[in-house]
């Protein structure tokens, strides 16, 4: 393999994993101990200076009594949302892109992405698949899941706003595996979809992206 390639091969690697860090819901690492030592050094000179101390002396108390400048923060929204448009690009798909007069709750296409999210557990994943941050994909999926007439459990439905009811749906979502035909109908349109939609097998697709 050429240079070029690995080299590409290499920053694509490290793109997803930058990407995929932020998708998933980890923390990033935030270190400023360059901050914290000049604002030491700031301190110790004044304090010593206002106080007629030895400079070294409140520079050593300040070493042990400031706290460390390391710290794990959540993701702001904004890189998340970078974060599933650039995985979506390298898995080949433009999710900017839509097909002339085809609606985004396409009921198909959310027949086919309940197999692909129930065969894997991997929402991420399967949202990226189908051209979507986790947010919508969850809206459309619980707007899905009332219009085929899945239930939600008593009481379940009250005093809820527009989307609390919709995100109470998608979570009931899941009891569908265990209803035969809308399983095989749905198994039927993902391999469909993911034959008019993405060179990658069907199979290999589900068994790359399952959760253990």
């Amino acid at each position: 393999m050429k240079e070029k390639e690995l080299q590409r091969n290499y920053r694509k690697l490290k793109c997803k994993a930058w990407a995929q860090s932020r998708v998933d819901g980890n923390y990033g690492y935030g270190d400023s101990r360059e901050l914290r030592t000049k604002l030491i050094d700031n301190l110790a000179t004044n304090l010593a200076k206002d106080f007629g101390l030895n400079t070294e002396s409140v520079k050593e108390s300040l070493e042990v009594h400031t706290p460390s400048f390391e710290f794990n923060y959540r993701y702001p929204t904004i890189e998340v949302d970078v974060a599933n448009v650039l995985l979506s690009y390298l898995n080949d798909r433009d999710p900017f892109k839509r097909k002339p007069g085809k609606r985004a709750g396409n009921q198909q296409e959310n027949y086919a992405a309940l197999f692909a999210w129930l065969k894997t557990d991997n929402l991420a994943e399967t949202a990226i698949l189908f051209g979507k941050d986790i947010s919508s994909f969850k809206r459309d999926m619980g707007t899905f899941a009332e219009n085929i007439g899945v239930r939600l459990r008593e009481n379940e439905d009250s005093d809820k706003s527009p989307y609390q009811r919709k995100m109470a749906y998608f979570d009931e979502l899941r009891n569908v595996s265990g209803n035969i035909a809308v399983m095989k109908k749905s198994e039927k349109l993902f391999i469909a979809y993911m034959d008019e939609n993405h060179s990658q097998q069907w199979e290999k697709w589900i068994k790359s992206n399952q959760k253990s």
